[in-house]
């Protein structure tokens, strides 16, 4: 196996030259193993790549290689849900977009946690600074994590 960076294969994937049949047959996820297993951008590229060139059902079985690598990978799961939704298969689409909204939902409480956080520590911080030009800086700060997570919790 030649020494290939995810970059260069991403890089010619983009090209308009580029055969994605072609480059999926080039770098296997089975010869490229250890490429593929280090982060989720080739599956995704691939798989949108494979989605648009409406190519279903290669993009649904790459999709579900990549999340049996990457099962909490969200653009995956989305896109699987996407390739449902393209085929028809409403009833699957929906099951796979009810498990990503759980997912988001479940995910939003804990963002509201790190935000409000965020903006107790700017606080807690703004308490014992004394320059008035810092104050005004952590006020600002604190007051807009403490925005975004109210706008979370609409």
């Amino acid at each position: 196996m030649p020494n290939v960076k995810v970059e260069e294969i991403l890089t010619q994937l983009e090209s308009e030259d580029s055969s994605v049949s072609d480059l999926l047959d080039q770098y296997d996820p089975g010869q490229y193993e250890q490429l593929w297993i280090k982060e989720s951008w080739l599956y995704r590229s691939f798989v949108k790549a494979l989605i648009s060139e409406d190519r279903l059902k290669a993009a649904l079985d790459l999709s579900r290689q990549g999340l049996r690598q990457f099962p909490d990978d969200l653009e995956l799961l989305y896109r699987r849900a996407l390739i449902h939704a393209r085929n028809r298969h409403s009833r699957k689409a929906e099951q796979r977009v009810g498990e990503l909204v759980e997912f988001v939902e479940a995910n939003i409480k804990t963002d509201f946690d790190i935000l409000s956080l965020a903006g107790k520590l700017k606080k807690d911080k703004l308490t014992d600074c004394r320059d008035s030009e810092d104050r005004s800086v952590l006020a600002t700060e604190a007051a807009e994590f403490y925005e975004r997570a109210f706008m979370l919790s609409e």
